[in-house]
């Protein structure tokens, strides 16, 4: 088995890889990032492509509505090694909130199952794809995600500036954006990717 922390590095690392071979030009771009501050100096960047939320994913019989982070004080949250903190890195902190990292997502839905977490913030589309893809009918049916978002992070495509030819690219690429927002096809694709006809 391979040592966490060993995954944590070598995923960082290919993370790390994409983000500098934009910045380099060997490649002209990389979907989806957030747009940071310290990206726009080497990057261009889309109008948003992907609007994903992090919500709670817990057991139905343990039926958990919140509205602030001091809702959650006392519970045990599984979170994927890779994963940031988030909204809830200043109640880790302070140990109002007890932070089980695990190898992945999946993981953290098994601890959920077995009752060794009580919540895993995991992005809304992501999480209900691998309870399509992972998990039984009767597992799926045991968890539940919350309605309330604990962060929204919207994600863009990102081309090199050390192209000059980007800079036009993603004026076009906008522009089909745009048109599939208009005609309604972005809203009728959005729909087929949050029923799983594209797993």
């Amino acid at each position: 088995m391979i040592p966490k922390l060993m995954l944590l590095c070598l995923f960082l690392a290919l993370f790390t890889r994409a983000e500098a071979e934009v910045e380099n030009g060997k490649v002209d771009g990389s979907l989806v990032w957030s747009q940071q501050p310290e990206r726009e100096a080497f990057a261009y960047f889309s109008d948003p492509v992907l609007q994903l939320n992090d919500v709670l994913f817990t057991l139905k019989n343990r039926s958990l509505e919140w509205r602030e982070i001091e809702d959650l004080r006392g519970l045990d949250i599984g979170l994927a090694l890779g994963s940031t903190l988030g909204v809830f890195k200043q109640a880790i902190q302070d140990g109002e909130i007890s932070l089980v990292r695990t190898k992945d997502i999946e993981s953290s839905f098994k601890m959920l199952l077995k009752g060794r977490v009580d919540a895993c913030p995991v992005i809304d589309s992501v999480g209900h794809y691998l309870l399509r893809t992972k998990f039984s009918d009767v597992e799926r049916e045991k968890i539940n995600s919350s309605v309330k978002s604990s962060e929204v992070v919207y994600y863009r495509l990102m081309l090199s500036k050390s192209m000059k030819k980007n800079a036009q690219l993603m004026a076009k690429f906008n522009l089909g954006l745009s048109m599939l927002k208009k005609t309604g096809r972005y809203s009728e694709m959005e729909k087929d990717f949050n029923q799983g006809l594209y797993d």
